[in-house]
Order: C-alpha cells, then structure tokens, then sequence
C-alpha cells in the first residue's frame, strides 16, 4: 500500500524486502525497483541507499506474531540492531528523513479513561510501558531514532498506528488479526468465533490508511514533533465490522463473546497531531475497507493462478 501509495503521487520508489514477494504489487513491477535484502545487513543497506541517492526512508521492517514473542532475541535483533542499521546508513550515506512504523503497543496496557467503557482519545504523551517484546523494541528503535535526530541532525518520525487490517496479515500474525479472520473466514465459508470483545470499540485502521500516513510523513515540511498516531480516529464494534462483512457474505458466521477487548488493543487514538502537522486525513471506515480487502484479496488470488498463456491474453486486451 505504500508503493501504491507512492506510485500514485509520482514517484519511483526502491523496494527492499526480505521475502522478495512481490504478489501484492505484480502491476506495479515496471513503476518500481525491488531488492531483494536484509534489514541486518548493515553493509547491505547502506550500498542499496548510496546506490540509489536515496534521500527518503520509510523503515516498515519487524518482527511480527506470535514469533516475536517466542523468539525476544531474534525480535530485539530485528527491532533494535534492525533500526540502528537503517540509521547508520541514513546518516553516512546523507538521507534526509527516516519515517518509522512504530505501534501503539510502545504504550503497554491502556488504563482509564482511554479505555472501556469511556474510549476518550489516547493522546501521544500517554505514559509508555510496553509489556512485550514486539512494543519494547518498538520503543527502543523511537529512542534509537530521536538520539540520531539529536546527535546528527537526521530528520526522524515515529508513527505508532491503530490495529492495523489488510491483505497480508493473517499470515504472520495468526490469533492477533481478528478482523482479517472475520472477512477471511467469511470468504471461505468458515465459521469465526471471537471470545471476547462484544463491547469493545477499537481504532481500526485498514493499510490504506496506514500507508497514506507514512507518506504524508515523508512528505510533510518542518514537522513540529517526533512522535505521530496514525489510526482512523473512531472506535469500531466488532459487530460493525460483521455488519459490512455480511453485505458481501450475508451467511458468514460469527460469534463474539461479551465484554470489552484485551487492554493491550481496546482504544481509540487522538490523531489530531497528524492532521494538523501531517496533512492526514484517514479515508476508510469500515464498510469500505471490508469492501476493497474483498476485492485486494481476489485480485491477488486471481494473479497468483494466473497462467503464462492468461497473463499474454489479459496484457493483449488491457
């Protein structure tokens, strides 16, 4: 979504991923230059930017699900020596900003008013205690972030965003993406069972949105803080989210528990900060992102079943 994102306002952006799947942007190829390589690599790194004259970094990179908890080392490793890589290389090879996708997890447990029942919005000095190993190390790559902006002059934003849907993320999150079991299942005519949550009201925020904040930092002139929420600003109910689902799939089954959601993810996030300094304005709620996750999905099944002789026909009629 970021190099749709990116592709869309113009730009040629360098793609350096890890996996080297490209199943999500296989229309995008000719727009972009994708490398395959390492966050860990440090010397990797810094040829890939000096190479390209990179002036602008958006540094998705991290461990992610239920792995990073199993392996706090590896987790550490990617979050943190990750992180100081990507800043290393942004400093001695001249880069101009470092965007960071951070986590509302770097705040821990949400207790008070910004909670069940009341959902006030969760501004960013809002103590930070993160209990797990995923928001510590999204916390410690903030701190790494701001000590290079103050020793060297690096521009810097962290954005820590909502609970996050989109095409993807199933995969490496497992039991955590709850939305994404919801559509999913929906599609292929499983049935979801959620434990709890009935009365929970969670900022969700759909990729789109996520990605369309990361390049308004990127973009944005003389940003008068460091740290960023980016989410859509509104509690959803899960049963809203079932609610658009059932539009397209009017027999998906779903059961939630009764109560509010866990206190790691039950909040909504004040995102004013973002729009006033950041120009973000969210543009999906979540009829509309069930709507286009449905179609992504498809689009990108279809894609990958594609045949060489289906991929000359569809590129002769397009």
């Amino acid at each position: 979504y970021v190099v749709r994102e990116l592709v869309g306002r113009g730009y040629r952006p360098v793609v350096l991923t890890v996996s080297g799947n490209t199943r999500y942007i296989v229309d995008l190829l000719e727009k972009v230059e994708v490398v395959k390589g390492d966050v860990m690599d440090h010397r990797g790194i810094a040829k890939v930017v000096g190479d390209h004259s990179i002036t602008h970094i958006a540094h998705l990179g991290s461990a992610v699900g239920p792995a990073a908890e199993e392996d706090p080392r590896w987790t550490m490793q990617v979050g943190v020596e990750g992180m100081v890589n990507v800043l290393e290389a942004a400093h001695s090879k001249g880069v101009s900003r470092v965007v960071f996708a951070s986590s509302k997890t770097a705040y821990g447990i949400i207790r008070g008013e910004y909670t069940h029942p009341t959902y006030h919005p969760l501004p960013e000095d809002y103590p930070s205690n993160p209990i797990n190993a995923y928001g510590i190390s999204k916390l410690a790559a903030e701190h790494l972030g701001m000590m290079y902006q103050k020793r060297y002059g690096l521009e810097f934003l962290a954005l820590r965003f909502a609970s996050t849907v989109g095409p993807g993320k199933l995969e490496h999150h497992g039991q955590h993406s709850v939305h994404n079991q919801i559509i999913e299942n929906a599609m292929t005519g499983q049935c979801t069972m959620i434990p709890q949550g009935e009365d929970s009201r969670r900022d969700t925020l759909y990729n789109a949105d996520a990605a369309l904040g990361i390049v308004c930092a990127l973009n944005a002139p003389n940003p008068a803080h460091t740290i960023y929420h980016i989410g859509a600003g509104l509690g959803i109910k899960l049963q809203q989210f079932v609610d658009a689902v059932r539009v397209f799939y009017p027999k998906a089954e779903v059961s939630i528990g009764p109560g509010a959601g866990p206190p790691l993810l039950d909040c909504v996030l004040d995102i004013s900060r973002a729009r006033k300094e950041l120009g973000y304005n969210p543009q999906y709620n979540a009829e509309t992102m069930v709507a286009d996750y449905i179609k992504s999905v498809s689009y990108t099944h279809l894609r990958a079943h594609e045949t060489e002789a289906d991929l000359v026909c569809r590129l002769l009629l397009e």
